[in-house]
């Protein structure tokens, strides 16, 4: 006959299992959802600013 403490174990074990199972089901999901989003497109500068510039036009 098993003990009081070794049915406890088994039982966080399993419920452990079942937690573990629904995360990543859910982790899944999300995955999926992001995956079909729209990146933004990245915008890349075609200047270039000398620090004399910039400095020059601060207030």
């Amino acid at each position: 006959m098993k003990e009081v403490g070794d049915l406890k174990g088994m039982k966080a074990e399993k419920s452990q299992g079942s937690k573990l199972k629904s995360i990543d089901e859910r982790k899944h999901v999300l995955s999926e959802q992001l995956s079909q989003m729209r990146l933004p497109e990245i915008i890349v500068p075609k200047f270039n600013l000398s620090h004399q510039e910039v400095g020059e036009k601060t207030i």
